[in-house]
């Protein structure tokens, strides 16, 4: 079984994260903010959903004020906008780029509108651009969600956004196991942000210790023979798999999530982040882009990708929209493919009082959770992997037409572009 996702860090990684829980250095904040390369000001903490949150105390916006959001993203976002008295206003998505289309960020601003929040989704890469003129032009502080698509310290290739989070949770790429950088442009507001943070008790760092083993375990079992013998004992047992895996790197309990994220990152968490951050370098995702691009050339003739227009893509995670879902899911699990669909992501429930006919326009998201299939993907992956991979997926999964497509007969991409070998029957 090739498993969903394989946590991004290394033996020597996690050998290096369990010494730092035993032997700590005298570290704080700061050492990781004196190596991050960008023009604004950084802010370490212990994860963006932290971030946000302190953030967020900082600017003390009025209760009611109105936060425009895409409208996918995770469940503790939301939580952290509630809990400050804020309305998440969501934009739908463009299904090609997976961003909002700057017109409807701009349509939906109000005389309550503090904030506009745009994430980067799975890997692809957003132009910000158009964004930081309207907000400029409308006096509102612009932030960006990059937890999925880091490559690299910024470096002042792009910043633009007045905040942008970097996220080095379990499943991120070059994970820390926790851990977040926030690019702040103003240096009051990170001052204030960082007088807040002291406030917070410091994580333990026997919990940190905890997880280090726990994601080794994980990492054990995400190579093919460990995870299809888990597999197949908890099916033997009556267990779901796939709900187990989710379970286990689940970032923080939703029934504790506020006194969880409200705690400073512990030294041993510090040390961690400072090594992956300045041993990351962008050249390791060349091969997943590899990967990502055969797919494509698979897939893409035969089905839609979501983000498969977008200006940067680095696979993060394998999105493609089938009219059967499930059954395609259940079909690739059965030749060794651990598909999966959804995941963590949520849509942003509109707010029909302030939105009004705008409620009908937030479609694409749920297009998106509904259809997508999210296919494994990462460099231990071979060629021959992905081909099968893209052979099965044709064999199963059916294209999603709408009313408006033209509907005369189309050749079967999938086989004209899979080499003659991979049709024959596995």
């Amino acid at each position: 079984m090739w498993v969903r996702k394989r946590i991004d860090i290394g033996w020597a990684d996690l050998a290096s994260a369990l010494a730092h829980c035993v032997f700590p250095n005298r570290v704080d904040t700061t050492v990781v903010n004196q190596c991050w390369r960008d023009s604004r000001h950084a802010f370490t903490c212990l994860s963006v959903r932290s971030g946000l949150d302190i953030l967020l105390r900082a600017l003390d916006l009025p209760r009611g004020s109105e936060v425009i959001v895409s409208a996918m993203t995770i469940d503790g976002i939301l939580k952290i906008i509630a809990e400050h008295g804020l309305v998440a206003v969501p934009v739908d998505l463009q299904f090609e780029t997976l961003a909002p289309a700057p017109e409807d960020v701009e349509f939906a601003i109000t005389d309550q509108t503090r904030l506009v929040l745009i994430a980067h989704l799975f890997g692809t890469q957003i132009d910000m651009q158009p964004y930081a003129r309207i907000t400029q032009q409308h006096g509102l502080l612009l932030v960006e969600d990059c937890a999925q698509s880091f490559h690299g310290m910024p470096q002042g290739k792009s910043d633009v956004s007045d905040v942008a989070m970097y996220s080095f949770g379990p499943i991120k790429t070059a994970t820390a196991l926790g851990g977040a950088v926030l690019c702040i442009a103003d240096g009051k507001l990170t001052k204030k942000m960082a007088q807040i943070q002291q406030a917070y008790p410091t994580q333990s760092t026997m919990a940190y210790f905890k997880r280090v083993v726990k994601y080794g375990f994980l990492k054990i079992l995400s190579y093919r023979l460990p995870i299809t013998a888990f597999i197949a004992v908890l099916r033997m047992l009556g267990k779901d798999y796939s709900e187990i895996l989710k379970k286990s790197v689940k970032g923080f309990p939703t029934d504790k999530l506020f006194s969880r994220i409200r705690q400073q990152p512990c030294q041993a968490l510090l040390s961690v982040l400072k090594r992956r951050i300045t041993s990351f370098e962008e050249r390791r995702l060349e091969r997943h882009c590899e990967l990502g691009e055969l797919l494509c050339d698979h897939l893409s003739q035969r089905y839609d990708l979501p983000g498969s227009a977008a200006a940067t893509n680095y696979f993060w995670v394998f999105p493609v929209e089938t009219d059967n879902p499930s059954e395609t899911i259940q079909y690739l699990r059965a030749y060794g493919f651990d598909a999966d669909q959804r995941g963590s992501m949520v849509k942003v429930p509109t707010v029909p009082a302030l939105q009004g006919e705008a409620v009908q326009s937030i479609s694409t998201t749920d297009r998106i959770l509904d259809n997508a299939v999210f296919l494994p993907i990462y460099p231990a992956m071979s060629q021959q992997a992905i081909n099968q991979l893209a052979k099965v997926f044709c064999q199963v999964a059916i294209r999603r037409r709408y009313p408006e497509e033209d509907q005369s007969p189309t050749t079967d991409a999938c086989a004209h572009n899979v080499p003659e070998i991979l049709v024959r029957d596995i």
